[in-house]
């Protein structure tokens, strides 16, 4: 029999209140209840719960309740609040049983009272419209904070990030995505505060410019009168032409302010000056999400080829990026992701230029509708390719090596047809999945074909007409 060991619990008394009988045959014994179990079995028991059902075995009895407390149960949960006044003792709750993941519903008051109780890990705002730079200033402890997400928090402006720089130190991954009023200039507050990011996400960021990739890879002037100005204006450099600066800077405390003055500029952050020594740029990062901002150009991709730690880099719905610039992502050795979904301007060209990038396995070119051939040198390697919507024939599927294929989407291929599926058949024996979704131009014999694949697991045929 399995042996499981428990660890000690002391918080609770574990004597019953009276002593049980044992069985036997004719005489009457007090009937065992689940409150007479020892809180190491219950523990486990209650562990198998799901969260609603962990806080209703809570309420029942205090017994319970202080069993509840032990943080194992707990582990992974996500606190779901709709913050309002007066909600200390739930803060109080979470955590005394360890809960640090949070997602915010809806927010009628500052962070201020959450993050002073709660030491969160992990902090969701996506699609709170009320969040604005206060709310993100009024934050008290972030120390522990490894994940944010703000996305479509279409209030934040580069203010938000000078707060997040200055509390929230340890933060591996954030989602910007939707946040449409961020300029270069926050993405500069980035790449000299948070220079840890392993995940970035900026979708949907249009104000950015080429000027904030140079940002992130360490490309900063800090003599061009632009940038001079807002590190001064944020009091990360000495300007002596500067009334704020004069007073301290804004994220500042002034030397001599009172008791009174102190507590009520807690919440101030305070970052080391700028000076002729300082570092900028991203050194881990690993994820970097670009779709649909439209302002950066090929020169954003030399830029990015500087960041040699990228794995995975999504440029979808980005239409000035053309087949020259995806010549530099070929200084990126452990680039294995990437999507250039909806990019109008990429033809065959592309693909043969991303022949240098022999570590991609995952390539998105859907919708790409100059795309008419494939690369063989490229293919090899890939395990998921997806060209929905190129214009791509039987030929191009039948000149490549997809014998690495587990995906493959096809979706609204017109020009494929029942020759191209005994291809993909007999080349792909890894294949898992493949979109069909659309293809008028595939039989019955196509599909027999197809299904004939021993690793095949799922097809989708959405719109498929024989």
């Amino acid at each position: 029999m399995e042996q499981f060991s428990f660890n000690p619990y002391r918080e609770v008394d574990t004597m019953f209140e009276e002593p049980l009988v044992p069985l036997v045959e004719g005489k009457n014994m007090r009937k065992l209840t689940l409150s007479d179990l020892y809180p190491e079995i219950l523990t486990q028991i209650f562990g198998y719960l799901d969260t609603r059902d962990k806080s209703r075995v809570a309420q029942c009895c205090q017994y319970f309740n202080e069993i509840c407390k032990n943080r194992q149960m707990w582990k992974g949960t996500e606190a779901r609040l709709n913050l309002k006044p007066n909600q200390n003792p739930i803060y109080q709750s979470l955590s005394v049983r360890g809960v640090s993941n949070v997602q915010v519903l809806s927010l009628k008051r500052s962070l201020r009272d959450l993050t002073s109780h709660v030491p969160i890990k992990k902090l969701k705002l996506s699609g709170c419209y009320n969040v604005t730079d206060y709310s993100l200033s009024s934050t008290v402890n972030l120390e522990n904070l490894v994940d944010l997400d703000l996305s479509l928090c279409k209030q934040i402006t580069d203010l938000s990030l000078y707060s997040i720089v200055g509390k929230a130190k340890n933060l591996q991954r954030l989602d910007l995505g939707g946040c449409c009023n961020l300029t270069d200039r926050g993405l500069l507050l980035i790449s000299y505060g948070l220079r840890n990011l392993v995940k970035l996400d900026l979708r949907s960021c249009y104000s950015l410019t080429d000027r904030a990739l140079a940002y992130l890879a360490g490309e900063v002037q800090i003599n061009e009168p632009k940038t001079f100005n807002f590190l001064a204006k944020v009091g990360l450099i000495e300007n002596p032409n500067c009334v704020i600066c004069k007073r301290g800077g804004s994220g500042g405390a002034s030397s001599s302010s009172t008791s009174s003055s102190s507590s009520r500029a807690s919440n101030k952050v305070v970052l080391p000056k700028i000076d002729e020594f300082t570092k900028f740029g991203m050194l881990k990062l690993q994820s970097l999400v670009l779709q649909d901002c439209q302002k950066i150009s090929d020169t954003s991709l030399d830029y990015i080829s500087r960041i040699p730690s990228i794995q995975s880099l999504n440029l979808s719905f980005c239409v000035n990026i053309t087949d020259n610039g995806l010549k530099h992502l070929k200084k990126l050795p452990k680039l294995s992701e990437l999507n250039l979904r909806s990019c109008d301007n990429i033809t065959d060209t592309a693909l043969i230029n991303l022949k240098d990038c022999p570590t991609i396995q995952h390539l998105d070119v859907s919708f790409c509708e100059k795309i008419c051939n494939l690369n063989y040198h490229l293919c090899r390697h890939l395990r998921t390719l997806s060209l929905s919507a190129c214009d791509i024939s039987d030929s191009a599927l039948m000149a490549v090596d997809l014998g690495a294929l587990e995906t493959l989407n096809l979706g609204q291929c017109r020009k494929l047809s029942d020759l191209g599926l005994r291809a993909i058949a007999e080349k792909c024996t890894r294949l898992k999945y493949i979109d069909l979704y659309g293809c008028s131009g595939v039989s019955t014999k196509g599909i027999e074909a197809i299904m004939g694949l021993s690793t095949l697991k799922h097809v989708n045929l959405g719109l498929w007409k024989v």
